[in-house]
């Protein structure tokens, strides 16, 4: 007998995201201007709070952000 596959996911991978991020390091000999850009992912998950919500990950992920984009991970 065969039974059917039934997968289950759990509450708290809701919260989990995929964060992307473009990254600017300063030019701290020349402050005027800045060196390449480049990009990087990385996940993080969100924590609420009544109405409030924070986005939680490692700090060198979005380290001299320019830019920070989230993607909620459907599994």
């Amino acid at each position: 007998m065969h039974l059917p596959l039934v997968i289950l996911q759990a509450p708290y991978m809701d919260a989990v995201v995929k964060v992307f991020c473009v990254h600017t390091e300063p030019n701290f000999s020349l402050p005027w201007q800045r060196k390449r850009q480049y990009t990087s992912s990385s996940s993080g998950f969100v924590v609420s709070s009544g109405d409030k919500r924070w986005l939680l990950t490692n700090a060198h992920s979005v380290d001299y952000h320019t830019q920070v984009w989230c993607w909620h991970c459907l599994f």
